[in-house]
């Protein structure tokens, strides 16, 4: 929230996120970890499970 916060900007500006999982099977407590910052508005997300190790 700091680099929003320099930016002259705020968590009601943001209309996407990304998330890179290295375990699909995390991919809900992903979501879980991100609803508090996302309480007035859901941004898209975007998933994507990473096969490097």
């Amino acid at each position: 929230m700091a680099a929003l916060e320099q930016a002259g900007s705020s968590l009601q500006d943001v209309v996407g996120t990304r998330v890179i999982l290295t375990d699909i099977d995390n991919w809900k407590q992903a979501i879980e970890a991100r609803k508090p910052y996302c309480l007035d508005a859901a941004p898209s997300i975007r998933s994507w499970r990473s096969t490097a190790s």
